[in-house]
């Protein structure tokens, strides 16, 4: 009788670490079709579709809330880290206001959903990589621009093609 209830509740471990496996690499994959659709659109139009974080968003709370009921325990939510969660996308909104959208709004919408598909940590790891790639990157061009003397004042390069390489750098560690 007990080997019977023994091997149940294996079975029911298992199925739930299949189910989160599964669950996070749709999350990821997720991740990865938003990210190429605004690093396309961004890079097209230099503006991303309103449409894109509606259908994304709605898919990630979709995803969190399904994540939340099913593999946090039953005292319910983390509320710190959904706090936790909010707090990078928040602020970088609110830069965005303030600098006249010299980081652009799609940038900063592009990072409060895609926090409903990674950890905090993640979601930080994924803007400190792309922040950086993109300061490199904005130093070589200035540095170009000068050597052909020219000036670079004025000119900006659309922050999504930093961002995708990020992603896709951030679900790899």
């Amino acid at each position: 009788m007990w080997s019977i209830l023994d091997h149940a509740v294996t079975a029911v471990r298992e199925w739930s670490k299949n189910t989160e496996e599964i669950f996070t690499i749709t999350k990821s994959v997720l991740l990865i079709f938003f990210t190429a659709s605004c690093l396309i659109q961004d890079i097209k139009k230099r503006t991303i579709s309103l449409k894109t974080f509606e259908i994304f968003g709605l898919s990630g709370i979709a995803l969190f809330i399904c994540s939340m009921i099913y593999f946090r325990s039953p005292s319910g939510l983390y509320i710190e880290e959904f706090l936790m969660m909010l707090l990078l996308p928040a602020a970088l909104l609110f830069i965005s206001y303030l600098t006249g959208e010299s980081l652009g709004f799609g940038d900063s919408l592009y990072f409060l959903v895609s926090a409903l598909y990674l950890s905090p940590k993640e979601n930080f790891i994924m803007f400190v990589i792309s922040v950086a790639a993109a300061g490199i990157a904005g130093l070589v061009f200035t540095v170009l621009c000068m050597a052909k003397g020219r000036s670079a004042r004025g000119k900006s390069l659309p922050f999504m093609t930093f961002i995708f390489p990020a992603a896709v750098i951030t679900l790899l560690l």
